[in-house]
């Protein structure tokens, strides 16, 4: 009976730790292009490197294609501060829909739910950067 118990409880905690792992996002840098997401994906800017001024505005853009008909997709966004104190969304789209989300000076990361398969590109665009964020895109 002991040695019954002993697997069992050896069981339920490697079960947990995977679970806990499993549910771990990395997130992907922005900008990114052409990131497949069904599910939950991550994207987080990382250290501007002085690309933008640090009183000025930038925007977070989304876009988004999708192969199947937009009646039957939707996404959900939420961009938060990457210090932890702001958090804007939900936003909701559909298929073939871009998304503009204006934020500060700081670091900014986004959360992506999908339901349906989605290729979603990821940029910023502000002063200094223009369309510069987007080389990489092909429409």
């Amino acid at each position: 009976m002991k040695k019954f118990i002993f697997i069992f409880v050896l069981g339920v905690f490697f079960a947990s730790t995977a679970t806990v792992y499993s549910q771990t996002l990395k997130p992907y840098p922005i900008p990114s292009y052409n990131v497949i997401v069904n599910g939950l994906a991550s994207f987080q800017e990382f250290q501007n490197g002085g690309t933008i001024p640090m009183d000025k505005k930038k925007t977070i853009r989304v876009a988004t294609t999708c192969h199947l008909p937009a009646s039957t997709f939707d996404m959900i966004i939420y961009a938060y501060s990457l210090d932890r104190q702001d958090r804007m969304g939900p936003y909701y789209i559909t298929a073939g829909q871009d998304l503009s989300i204006a934020v500060d000076d700081r670091n900014w990361g986004l959360l992506i739910k999908s339901e349906s398969e989605a290729v979603v590109d990821v940029w910023i665009e502000g002063s200094g950067i223009g369309m510069l964020g987007r080389l990489g895109h092909k429409q």
